[in-house]
């Protein structure tokens, strides 16, 4: 019997599955490709969002302080002298804790009777403020003096007697006189005692970073900081007069003139790292002026 085999059988070749093969790798390589692509594109469009994001927290924080200095402070101290562009001092009542005198003040006091001491700690800085003249840190002259100032520490809290033990603070900056009290203060003048915090930030360009430092630290020679943020391009401060004109903070009083600063913060870009992504805010001094 003779065996014969069915003609147009239906199957592949080996070559044809090879090319089908090589064509399905090809399509397969084309979509891996197009999703790294793709997923490289994601990943930096989060990281500049992230970027972005970033450099509006920061900005705002800077605008927030920048914006109470003055606070609880001489007129026209709220912001301290500055060598450096880079660089910005600011005091001021940020915890937004003050109390008042309930009994007159005599002349070498180290302690003042107040309304209530709960808030306050010992350690803590304060600002002296009669409110009735506007003449604040206990001026002796009774007018405004905005080369006189007394920023003090206190040593003591009497919370059951409302009474705040003080004493000089050491190394204080220049603007402020380390003087006592040397006449009398009634409370009549509206005697008010501010917790006030010393803040000072500045650009470390060596490590792309913004620094921090408060109180003591800041005044340490040289201040003691900590890095709060990293990946900073640049960040600069302008600072200007009531009639906007800039000024120079190396010229000697011109701090008492600030009234508006303006804060241009660098955000390294990830795209394209020899570049900046600017954030820039405008700020008008509502604490600092007379």
């Amino acid at each position: 019997m003779k065996i014969t085999s069915p003609k147009n059988q239906n199957g592949f070749t080996l070559i044809e599955l090879l090319i089908t093969m090589v064509i399905s790798m090809m399509i397969l390589g084309t979509a891996i490709y197009t999703f790294n692509r793709q997923e490289k594109l994601l990943r930096t469009e989060r990281q500049e969002t992230n970027v972005r994001a970033t450099g509006r927290i920061i900005l705002t924080d800077l605008s927030d302080n920048i914006l109470m200095s003055g606070l609880g402070v001489p007129a026209g101290m709220g912001i301290m002298d500055s060598s450096d562009a880079d660089s910005l001092v600011l005091i001021a009542n940020t915890d937004n804790i003050h109390t008042m005198a309930v009994a007159d003040v005599a002349a070498g006091a180290t302690q003042i009777d107040v309304q209530d001491a709960s808030q306050f700690q010992v350690g803590d800085w304060v600002s002296i403020m009669q409110i009735r003249r506007y003449t604040q840190f206990l001026d002796n002259s009774g007018t405004l003096d905005l080369n006189w100032g007394q920023l003090v520490q206190l040593t003591g809290v009497n919370t059951g007697a409302g009474r705040l033990s003080f004493t000089n603070i050491p190394g204080a900056p220049a603007n402020y006189s380390a003087s006592t009290m040397s006449t009398n203060h009634s409370t009549s003048d509206g005697i008010m005692i501010s917790k006030i915090h010393v803040l000072m930030y500045s650009y470390d360009g060596l490590n792309e970073q913004l620094l921090f430092a408060m109180d003591a630290d800041a005044f340490a020679s040289p201040a003691v900081t900590t890095p709060i943020a990293t990946n900073i391009g640049g960040l600069s401060f302008v600072y200007k007069d009531a009639a906007g004109a800039t000024l120079n903070l190396t010229t000697a009083n011109n701090y008492k003139l600030v009234r508006n600063v303006e804060v241009v913060l660098g955000m390294e870009d990830v795209i394209n790292p020899n570049a900046n992504i600017t954030f820039n805010s405008d700020l008008n001094l509502r604490n600092n002026g007379v």
